[in-house]
C-alpha cells in the first residue's frame, strides 16, 4: 500500500506539479472556449443544411456530417497538423486542434440539432407560418427553442465529450492538462501528476455529468417551473406456470417478490401477465358454472390481492395485471387493470378478441374455451394519462390484431401494456412449433409498436402449466420496433428497461403523423365488414 501511495498519490510531488497542471488547465479552457461555441454554431448550420429542400445544399451537408463523424478525431488531428503543411498550410498546434475538433464536433452537434428539429411537429411550423411569421422567424421563435429543449441532455453529453477530447491535444505537443501532467511525470518518474490531472478533470466534469443525470431526457417544466422527466423505468414481470392446485395467496407472494426485485431495479411500473392469479382454466371443459366462477374475482382488490396492492403502494410502483372478472351483474370478462404509484386503479380493459371456441372440440389436442367462459370486452380500447404518459392495454390474442394498436394510436398512446398465456403448441396445427409461435408473438408486438410509434410491453405466463407448455418471450419494444429487453427463461423473471416516452415523438410527427397522412375515406371496410369477400 505504501508503494501505491508513493507512486500515485504523492502529495509532495502533486504540490510541486500543480503550477504546471494549472497552466495546462488554462490551455484546456482556451480550447474549450474556442471549440464548443464554434461546434454548436457549425452543428446548427449542418442541421439546417441537412434538412434543406435544395439538393445542392442538402447532399453536401449530409456528406460533411457523415464524413467527419466517420473519421476518428485523433486521425483527423494528425492529418490537419502534419498533413496540411504539405499543401502549404502551416498551423500552430493550437490552431490545428481547434480546426480538427471544430470539424469533428460540428458533425456530432449537427446530428443532435437535426434530431431536435425533427422532434418538433410540422403542424407547429404550419401554424406559425399561418400567423404571418417568416421562415427565419418561425425557426428562431418556435422551432429552435423546442428543439434545443428536447435534445438538451444530448447537447450537454456531447459537450462533456468535447472537454474530454481536449486530452488528444497532447499528441501535437500542445501543453494542455494531460501534456503538462506527462511532462511533470517525466521529470519526477512518478505517476502522481497524472492522478492530479485526472482529479482536475473529475472536478470540472462531475457537475456537468450530474446535471445530465438530473435532467435526463427533458420534456419541459411543471406548473411550479421544475424540470420533469418523461422516462419511465418499466419492469416486465414474466411469471412461470401457475398450477391448478396453487392458491391465490401463493401467486400473490410470487408477484410481491417480483415487485421487490423491481424496486431494487428502480422500476416505476411493473406489468404482469394475463390471468396471472390463476392457472389458465379455459383449457378445461366444464358445465358446472359454480366451478367456473371459482376462477373469477368478484372485486379488485380483494382479500387475496390486497397485500399485492399494499406492496406496490409501499414501493411507489404502478402495476398492471390481468385476471378473470365476474361483475355484480353476473358478466364474465378477461380483464386487465393498471394503477398509479399510489395503488389506485385508474384504468380497466376487457379483452375484445377472444380466441378458441365455445363447445368441446374432439379434434383439438387440448381445449381453448375462452369463448365459452368470457364475453367479448364492452369498453373498447381506452387510454389513460398516467405518470405523464398516455397508456393503454390489451390482452393476449388482441396483440395480433393491428386495429387494436391503431385505435389506441389514434388516441396518442405512448405505452401499450399486454399480458398473454400462449400455448407452445398450436392445437390445430401441431407442426407450427414453439419457435414459430414465439416469432409470431414478437412480430405482432414489434409491428404494432412501429406502426403506431409507441412502446409495447408484452409479458407472458410461461412454462409447463398442468402438463401444458406455454411460451415465454416477454419483451419490451421501443417505438421503432426494436426489442430493448427480452426474457431468457420460462420462469418468474423480471426484465427492465428505461423507456423514454419522448422517443414516440419522431414517429408520431413524421411517417405516422395520422393527422396528415391517414385517408379514412378508403377505410370503411375495416369497420363495416368482418369476413373476407374476394372478388367473383
Amino acid at each position: 500500500m505504501e508503494k501505491i501511495i508513493e507512486q500515485f498519490f504523492n502529495i509532495e510531488i502533486m504540490v510541486a506539479a500543480w503550477p504546471t497542471i494549472l497552466k495546462g488547465l488554462g490551455v484546456t479552457t482556451l480550447i474549450c472556449i474556442a471549440v464548443i461555441p464554434m461546434g454548436l454554431a457549425g452543428g446548427l448550420l449542418a442541421a439546417l443544411g441537412s434538412g434543406a429542400r435544395r439538393r445542392l445544399v442538402r447532399w453536401p451537408t449530409i456528406a460533411f456530417v457523415d464524413f467527419f463523424r466517420s473519421i476518428p478525431p485523433l486521425v483527423l488531428l494528425i492529418f490537419v497538423y502534419a498533413g496540411l503543411p504539405f499543401a502549404g498550410f502551416r498551423l500552430s498546434p493550437f490552431s490545428a486542434v481547434v480546426i480538427a475538433f471544430f470539424l469533428n464536433n460540428s458533425a456530432y452537434y449537427g446530428e443532435i440539432f437535426r434530431a431536435g428539429i425533427v422532434s418538433v411537429g410540422y403542424g407547429q411550423t404550419e401554424a406559425a407560418r399561418s400567423t404571418g411569421l417568416s421562415y427565419a422567424q418561425t425557426l428562431l421563435y418556435v422551432v429552435l427553442p423546442q428543439a434545443v429543449r428536447n435534445v438538451l441532455p444530448d447537447l450537454l453529453s456531447n459537450t462533456i465529450e468535447v472537454i474530454k477530447l481536449t486530452s488528444l491535444a497532447s499528441v501535437v505537443s500542445l501543453a494542455e492538462i494531460l501534456y503538462s501532467a506527462e511532462m511533470a511525470r517525466s521529470v519526477t518518474y512518478n505517476a502522481s501528476p497524472l492522478v492530479l490531472a485526472a482529479g482536475v478533470y473529475l472536478v470540472f466534469l462531475w457537475p456537468l455529468v450530474r446535471l445530465v443525470s438530473r435532467f435526463g431526457r427533458v420534456l419541459g417544466s411543471d406548473e411550479a417551473g421544475r424540470w420533469v422527466l418523461r422516462e419511465i423505468v418499466i419492469g416486465g414481470a414474466q411469471m412461470g406456470p401457475i398450477q391448478k392446485s396453487e392458491p391465490r395467496v401463493s401467486v400473490v407472494e410470487r408477484m410481491i417478490m417480483l415487485i421487490s426485485l423491481a424496486k431494487s431495479a428502480g422500476c416505476d411500473l411493473v406489468v404482469f401477465p394475463e390471468l396471472c392469479l390463476t392457472t389458465f382454466f379455459p383449457r378445461w371443459y366444464t358445465e358446472n358454472q359454480a366451478e367456473v366462477d371459482s376462477w373469477f374475482e368478484l372485486e379488485m382488490p380483494n382479500e387475496a390481492t390486497r397485500p399485492l396492492f399494499a406492496a406496490a403502494q409501499k414501493a411507489k410502483i404502478a402495476i398492471s395485471f390481468g385476471y378473470a372478472e365476474l361483475t355484480p351483474e353476473g358478466r364474465h370478462f378477461n380483464t386487465s387493470i393498471v394503477t398509479d404509484r399510489e395503488g389506485n386503479i385508474i384504468g380497466k380493459y376487457r379483452k375484445v378478441h377472444l380466441p378458441g371456441h365455445a363447445e368441446y372440440d374432439v379434434e383439438r389436442a387440448f381445449q381453448h374455451l375462452e369463448k365459452r367462459y368470457f364475453e367479448p370486452g364492452d369498453i373498447g380500447f381506452p387510454v389513460w394519462r398516467n405518470m405523464d404518459a398516455v397508456m393503454g392495454m390489451c390482452i393476449c390474442n388482441d396483440r395480433r390484431w393491428p386495429e387494436v394498436y391503431r385505435v389506441m394510436g389514434l388516441q396518442g398512446v405512448e405505452l401499450v401494456m399486454l399480458g398473454y398465456n400462449t400455448p407452445s403448441i398450436n392445437s390445430q396445427m401441431v407442426t407450427e412449433g414453439s419457435e414459430n409461435r414465439l416469432y409470431h408473438s414478437e412480430l405482432s408486438m414489434t409491428s404494432g409498436a412501429y406502426q403506431n410509434a409507441t412502446w409495447v410491453v408484452g409479458v407472458a405466463k410461461a412454462g409447463i402449466e398442468d402438463g401444458h407448455p406455454l411460451i415465454g418471450g416477454s419483451m419490451i419494444v421501443d417505438p421503432d420496433g426494436h426489442v430493448r429487453a427480452r426474457a431468457i427463461g420460462e420462469g418468474d423473471e423480471l426484465i427492465v428497461h428505461a423507456c423514454d416516452m419522448d422517443a414516440c415523438n419522431f414517429g408520431k410527427t413524421t411517417i405516422f403523423d395520422f393527422a396528415r397522412h391517414r385517408r379514412v375515406e378508403h377505410y370503411q371496410r375495416i369497420c363495416t365488414q368482418t369476413g373476407a369477400e374476394p372478388p367473383s
